[in-house]
């Protein structure tokens, strides 16, 4: 993905900085793994709807906790969970811990819906 995104990075928004770190799955993997940079720091979450035919790719500030019970009925989308890894690959062409808004350049399809808090 990494050639990908930096060929995209550059091609729309020049020259930008890259850090590369380990796959992490926790916020607190992150705080140790990710050096510490200008921002907002975000969880990126990948959901499923019960049925698996709605994805979305949920992005929210790191510190907040995400009900997602409650997010299913704002959307309006039917009892949410984790996706898969399996399906993580087949949306977004990543694997668990390297989710992030970038994967979205993968969703040639546009299955996976965006929701940003």
């Amino acid at each position: 993905m990494q050639e990908t995104l930096s060929r995209w990075l550059e091609s729309h928004a020049g020259d930008c900085p890259f850090v590369e770190h380990p796959a992490v799955h926790t916020i607190n993997e992150a705080l140790i793994h990710v050096p510490a940079m200008p921002g907002l720091m975000v969880k990126n979450l990948f959901v499923r709807d019960q049925k698996g035919r709605r994805h979305f790719l949920v992005i929210v500030p790191f510190d907040k906790r995400i009900d997602l019970a409650a997010l299913g009925r704002l959307l309006p989308a039917s009892k949410l969970s984790m996706a898969s890894p399996e399906r993580l690959l087949q949306h977004l062409g990543i694997t668990p811990g390297s989710v992030s808004l970038f994967a979205l350049i993968h969703d040639s399809a546009q299955a996976v819906e965006l929701v940003l808090d």
